[in-house]
């Protein structure tokens, strides 16, 4: 049985009227007004709508609403992967953005931010206490061993960007001979981090897993939900998977 409280639902944003409002009416209530609803757009709401369904960025609500969507608004870029990162990353204080990560178990991963495999391992033991601790490490201890994530005497291997494209069926060939061609080898994914520590979620018996949500090329975001929550997010199109099948798959459902 999962050792986690169930997440409850957000609580309700917009107030409450006797009449009932069409779709993008209550959105403008939720996400404060007219203003906010158009600096976003439709598909951004939408998106922010599914997250806060699924229990996820109760903070995003008055000034601070305000503060991140202007800051979205200054970038131009893409409204969603922004707001997902100025959420959980571009608070004034880094305290905030890492607590509010804990608090819904998501891992943003910057691309633009150098990262380790250690460092990405230990964020991931961070947000999942009930796995009681996730090492990395290579089987029978030489350079080229397999890489296995160990949490207790439960193991997982840890597939890298050549084995997630051969799972996937989007390997290019020819990208591989020109890596070897330069002398570099496989490296270690999120994803396949991702994927070790669903395993390692389903041998300690928790239901919820990890899925990755929709941004774009240079940010990637995995958050801990419910079955439920994922085939929404999935059926929305809201995650970087846009088959079930595939998403359940990462999952390890």
């Amino acid at each position: 049985m999962d050792p986690r409280p169930l997440r409850s639902s957000s609580p309700p944003l917009a107030i409450e009227l006797e009449i009932e409002m069409p779709a993008s009416a209550e959105r403008e209530v939720v996400f404060g007004g007219r203003a906010v609803a158009e600096w976003l757009g439709e598909d951004a709401l939408r998106f922010l709508d599914a997250l806060r369904r699924a229990g996820l960025m109760r903070a995003l609500v008055g000034d601070e609403l305000l503060r991140i969507v202007a800051a979205a608004k200054s970038r131009g870029l893409d409204a969603r992967a922004d707001v997902v990162e100025l959420y959980y990353e571009g608070s004034a204080s880094s305290d905030v953005g890492a607590a509010r990560g804990l608090e819904d178990r998501v891992l943003l991963v910057l691309h633009r931010v150098p990262a380790t495999a250690p460092g990405l391992v230990a964020r991931l033991a961070a947000l999942l206490p009930e796995l009681g601790g996730i090492v990395l490490e290579r089987i029978g201890g030489a350079d080229d061993g397999p890489l296995v994530l160990r949490s207790g005497e439960h193991l997982a291997a840890v597939l890298n960007d050549y084995e997630e494209l051969l799972h996937t069926d989007e390997i290019d060939l020819r990208e591989i001979e020109a890596r070897r061609a330069r002398n570099e080898g496989p490296m270690v994914t999120v994803r396949g981090l991702v994927r070790a520590t669903n395993v390692l979620l389903d041998r300690h018996g928790v239901s919820a897993r990890l899925v990755e949500l929709k941004l774009d090329e240079h940010r990637e975001a995995y958050v801990s939900v419910t079955i439920d929550a994922a085939i929404d997010l999935v059926r929305g199109g809201w995650l970087g998977d846009d088959e079930l099948e595939d998403a359940m798959e990462l999952a390890g459902w």
